[in-house]
């Protein structure tokens, strides 16, 4: 993954979001997966469609595989958090980024 700096939003510095790296991982590359595709979707939210098996395989590093279980649990964390919005459709999974 390569190195990625911006400005996080103020409700994610607040958060307890921290003590999960791998969901700020998370995060910051479908953030940054987003904005690179830019794709737009309904009040300009901004969003990218992959697979949990992708992510999976992208933010893994130095050898050490992140399983797509750990994935879905972070998923669901930011998910709860309100940070992301996940919908399925036919070709893998929408991430929108609220």
């Amino acid at each position: 993954m390569t190195p990625y700096y911006e400005y996080l939003p103020q409700k994610l510095s607040k958060d307890a979001i921290w003590k999960y790296p791998n969901a700020v991982k998370l995060y910051i590359y479908l953030k940054q997966r987003a904005e690179v595709s830019m794709y737009t979707f309904e009040e300009k939210q901004v969003f990218t469609i992959c697979s949990y098996e992708t992510i999976a395989s992208d933010i893994s590093e130095n050898g050490k595989r992140i399983s797509k279980s750990t994935i879905k649990r972070n998923v669901e964390r930011l998910v709860k958090q309100g940070l992301l919005k996940v919908e399925g459709v036919s070709y893998g999974t929408r991430f929108i980024i609220l």
